[in-house]
């Protein structure tokens, strides 16, 4: 099961934050340049916060097809009203049942974009969490969602990798787990959802300092999984990083191959 979050300190910060297209990084913003999102596109936020990223691509690309998703009652609260000015919806709950909380609510079951900030790996069920929101791509839509992967090191565990939830206000009061995925280890499960092709942008770095886990750097990863009737993924690795890194990760996928 995962951590149902209820921390104050989180809807108080992404009430504030991240939701002017300006807000986002550089990585996100292009991104979402290259999606080709428009004005019909229809989106599910898995992990949603405040409804702020449905805010962000509205003022962008005029999507008024927005729904969100957020496990933090309080949160989703704030971002059902946020996003209501331009017909977005934010629902609570989680996405393991979100095929039950869609139904219930009325809303389709597949979206043109499935989009993921900071939420999925930020969890206890990760491969469970991306299979899920995986379920609710439509054919010829995408999975775009942000990941902490290292070459050879896999951290999935809360005892051994987590943040503060609010490290804004100093944390302590609730963690998540600090998700850290091997490359081969990815490659191997996205190969096994079906995805049709998979390119992976990120750039080397150290992790925040907030975080507590026992690697001193990682690939900071944006992947776009597209959903076709083809099952065997052409995969890429666009990391910005030590050249040795970078051969050694573009290596992975010649050797699936």
């Amino acid at each position: 099961m995962n951590i149902h979050y209820a921390s104050p300190g989180l809807p108080e910060f992404y009430s504030n934050h991240r939701s002017a297209w300006e807000d986002f990084y550089v990585s996100e913003r292009t991104a979402f340049e290259a999606s080709g999102l428009g004005p019909e596109t229809s989106i599910l936020d898995v992990g949603c916060a405040c409804g702020g990223l449905g805010t962000a691509l509205n003022e962008r690309f005029g999507c008024t097809n927005y729904v969100g998703l957020e496990i933090h009652e309080g949160a989703a609260a704030i971002g059902a009203l946020a996003v209501a000015s331009f017909g977005g919806r934010v629902l609570s709950g989680d996405i393991l049942e979100g095929s039950q909380i869609l139904k219930f609510a009325g809303l389709p079951q597949e979206y043109d974009l499935v989009v993921s900030l900071s939420a999925l790996d930020w969890n206890a069920d990760v491969r469970d969490n991306i299979l899920q929101a995986w379920r609710h791509v439509a054919i010829g839509g995408a999975l775009l969602m942000s990941l902490r992967l290292h070459p050879n090191s896999c951290h999935l565990d809360l005892e051994e990798s987590r943040q503060s939830t609010t490290p804004h206000n100093g944390g302590g009061d609730e963690f998540a787990p600090y998700v850290i995925m091997s490359v081969p280890a990815a490659v191997e499960f996205a190969t096994r959802m079906g995805a049709a092709s998979v390119r992976v942008f990120g750039h080397w770095g150290a992790p925040s300092a907030t975080a507590q886990t026992p690697v001193d750097r990682c690939i900071f990863a944006l992947a776009i999984l597209t959903k076709t009737t083809v099952v065997d993924p052409e995969i890429q690795f666009l990391i910005d990083g030590p050249g040795e890194l970078v051969e050694q990760v573009k290596s992975l996928n010649a050797r699936r191959s």
